[in-house]
């Protein structure tokens, strides 16, 4: 490999910072399930999870959904959105025994 130079070198960043930002957008915009198909589906687990996977799935979750994690404030949004959702069905399987 040659080394870069500083135009190749800022092509480069600017490839890689449109890639985040393509996947940033693409993750704030993804959706839980319907609610139709029970609490575990809603979360993409089968209704047989044991209660460690259950916890997983929650803690997996927060880290991609977590507003924090998007500057751009249309994503934050969408992203709180899609948090507090999670965070109600994961709390009603809990209440539950699910």
């Amino acid at each position: 490999n040659a080394p870069l130079t500083g135009t190749s070198l800022r092509r480069r960043i600017r490839e890689a910072e449109a890639r985040a930002s393509t996947a940033e957008r693409a993750l704030a915009t993804e959706a839980l399930p319907s609610r139709a198909g029970g609490l575990l589906r809603r979360v993409h687990l089968a209704e047989t999870a044991p209660a460690w996977l259950v916890d997983a799935a929650r803690r997996a979750f927060r880290l991609r959904f977590h507003p924090d994690r998007f500057a751009d404030p249309l994503m934050k949004a969408r992203a709180e959105e899609t948090f507090k959702e999670a965070e109600e069905t994961f709390r009603q399987i809990a209440v539950n025994g699910q």
